[in-house]
């Protein structure tokens, strides 16, 4: 999927109103994001994140 894909996926995740297209745009966009596969999201149990406060903004790692 090309840059303008994503963005497109992006601009539409917070203005969509039907509930589970909503959840498939953010499927689509954690898959690409994290580089995982379809298979995976079936098998994580949690989602945690492990940020810091840094200088200029908040920094961290998305972990399952």
């Amino acid at each position: 999927m090309t840059g303008d894909g994503v963005k497109l996926l992006e601009s539409r995740l917070p203005c969509d109103k039907n509930i589970p297209d909503k959840y498939f745009l953010g499927g689509v966009l954690f898959v690409l994001c994290s580089r995982a596969r379809w298979g995976d999201l079936s098998c994580m149990q949690a989602v945690e994140f492990d940020i810091i406060e840094v200088s200029s903004s908040p920094f961290g790692f998305r972990e399952s």
